[in-house]
Formats: C-alpha cells, sequence, structure tokens
C-alpha cells in the first residue's frame, strides 16, 4: 500500500487499483505514455531544441511590464527582468533534478520491518501549471517497504523536485507516487 496525499485535497493508494480489479502496471505504463514525466529523454530534447536564452527571457519579462502598462526602463523596474528570471531559476529548478536519482540510494538491511513508512506535513510550493500562480501547501507519504526503504529526507526531496515545476495537483501526485513505486517497489 502506498499513500499520497498533497494539500489535503487528493489521495492516491494503490489498494484502489486491486480493489476495483486494475492491473496497476498496466495503468502506469499507460499513464507514462499520456502524461510523461518532463524529465523523460523525449520531453528533455524538445525543452533542449527550444531553448530560450536567458536574454531572450529578460525581453519577454520587459515584454510583459509594457503590456501591464508600465515602463520597464523606469528606475524600480530596471532590473526587474533580471530579477525575475534568477527567481525563476528556482521556481522551476525542478525541471534539472531527478527524483529517481534521490531515490536511488536505498538501504536494504530493514531486518524484517514491515510497517508502514509515514512522512507527513511535507511544505511544498509550486506554480498552477494553467496560470503560473502559486500552489501552496502539504504532502503526506507513506508506503509499505517490502526489501528496502529510501532516508525519509529523500521522500521531502522527491515533493519539492516535483512542486519546482509547473503542474497540476493530480500530476503532481502522480509524478511523486510514480517515482516511489519505481525505486521502492513497496506493497
Amino acid at each position: 500500500m502506498q499513500i499520497l496525499h498533497l494539500s489535503s485535497i487528493k489521495y492516491i493508494t494503490l489498494n484502489f487499483f486491486f480493489k476495483h480489479k486494475i492491473n496497476y502496471n498496466y495503468y502506469i505504463n499507460y499513464q507514462k505514455k499520456v502524461i510523461m514525466d518532463s524529465s523523460s529523454p523525449k520531453n528533455v530534447k524538445i525543452a533542449l531544441q527550444n531553448k530560450v536564452t536567458r536574454k531572450e527571457a529578460e525581453k519577454a519579462v520587459e515584454t510583459l511590464i509594457k503590456w501591464a502598462g508600465d515602463d520597464p526602463e523606469r528606475e524600480g523596474l530596471r532590473e526587474t527582468p533580471k530579477r525575475v528570471i534568477n527567481a525563476f531559476e528556482e521556481f522551476f529548478s525542478g525541471y534539472k533534478e531527478s527524483a529517481e536519482k534521490y531515490l536511488s540510494k536505498t538501504f536494504e538491511d530493514v531486518q524484517g520491518y514491515k510497517d508502514m513508512v509515514m512522512l507527513k506535513d511535507i511544505p511544498f510550493n509550486s506554480h498552477c501549471e494553467h496560470h503560473m500562480v502559486p500552489i501552496i501547501g502539504i504532502a503526506h507519504i507513506a508506503y509499505i517497504p517490502v526489501k528496502k526503504v529510501v532516508g525519509i529526507s529523500k521522500l521531502a526531496r522527491t515533493v519539492e523536485i516535483f512542486a519546482r515545476r509547473l503542474q497540476t495537483q493530480e500530476t503532481m501526485t502522480q509524478q511523486i507516487a510514480t517515482s516511489i513505486h519505481n525505486a521502492m517497489k513497496p506493497k
């Protein structure tokens, strides 16, 4: 059983698949075809082909300032395009990281431990992919290990990696659950 709970709204549980006689592996493979993780080779290749320079990004922010009705050359706004791009580099740094890399460091000496591993109240900040407005929430992750466990900090880091991308709550939940399932193979 694996549970992922985001912002007190969305739950994913592997028991759902078994209870409703849905083949989990088929579902995950189907999801991979439909919703590719942004770190997939196909999406990385597309991102590299569509690479925007920092100068182009700053120019776009300058254009938005003009569109909003202000003067980008005004004293208080002259450095704003650079500051916005610096902030965006931090907000969206999850595109440059791999959750699988962090989750690959596991411990197999669990000495028969078969109880649930749970980490609650993981704070996250993300951005809605539809409006690019902030999403602020908390996540709870739990899994029942089979032969290995991962350090608790790695679970929190996984949430952070996916939160630092343009997201919907449902996609983020699925990406986190899939990463944990692939790395840990929990019950």
